[in-house]
């Protein structure tokens, strides 16, 4: 065999173990690279309530879904006084998507409450229930504690908003849900506070979600 010949298939053995050493590189290389390369989108939406109606202890067969005011306050020494109110909303967001933050606002109505010096709870709860239906017998009873209202002053003679910050464990994507506005079970004052409904001066109640599309980098 000529010297050129053998330099020239030294060359081409050396190309071909260049080529399966780089193929095998990139084959062990593409193990660790991500599966998924569509990177989430997150969007917000405001979503208003649909229904929404205050119960009360006093009067336990009494529905009260048409009127203005969303109260909550809790027993007074003899037991009297309790009143909570309940809230639902239509979450219309993408099939598959995942929320990532909720933030609940009301607004306190400007007459009819000195403001509250207790946090008004946010409380996950049954949907089944109805407007015109609901009453303190009927309610659905108290479940996740998932918000807080914190606070609230006196109001100015305007009405205000207060917002509570929404655990994400309440939702599990797009459907409808419902929450109830109550002071903890077990806490005695007279120093309830009053909301706008739907039904009163706008805007009533509304939810900010915050949720996610598409998949990410693994």
């Amino acid at each position: 065999m000529s010297r050129f010949n053998t330099r020239s298939l030294a060359a081409a053995l050396c190309g071909v173990m260049v080529l399966s050493i780089f193929g095998v590189s990139m084959a062990l290389a593409s193990m660790g690279q991500p599966v998924r390369t569509a990177l989430a989108q997150a969007t917000t939406e405001t979503f208003c309530v649909v229904a929404d109606a205050r119960v009360e202890r006093d009067d336990p067969d009494r529905n009260i879904g048409g009127g203005v005011m969303l109260q909550v306050d809790s027993p007074n020494e003899d037991g009297l006084g309790e009143m909570q109110s309940y809230l639902k909303f239509d979450v219309t967001i993408p099939a598959g998507a995942t929320i990532t933050s909720a933030t609940l606002t009301l607004w306190v109505r400007p007459t009819g409450t000195n403001g509250t010096q207790h946090n008004v709870h946010v409380y996950s709860v049954s949907n089944d229930w109805t407007e015109s239906g609901i009453t303190w017998n009927n309610k659905p009873a108290l479940g996740m504690d998932v918000g807080m209202l914190p606070t609230i002053p006196a109001p100015n003679g305007t009405s205000f908003p207060v917002s509570a910050s929404i655990a994400a464990a309440a939702f599990s994507g797009p459907g409808t849900y419902a929450f109830a506005l109550a002071y903890p079970p077990g806490e005695t004052h007279s120093d309830g506070i009053d909301f706008q409904s739907k039904e009163g001066a706008s805007p009533g109640p509304c939810l900010d979600i915050t949720y996610t599309e598409g998949d990410v980098d693994t």
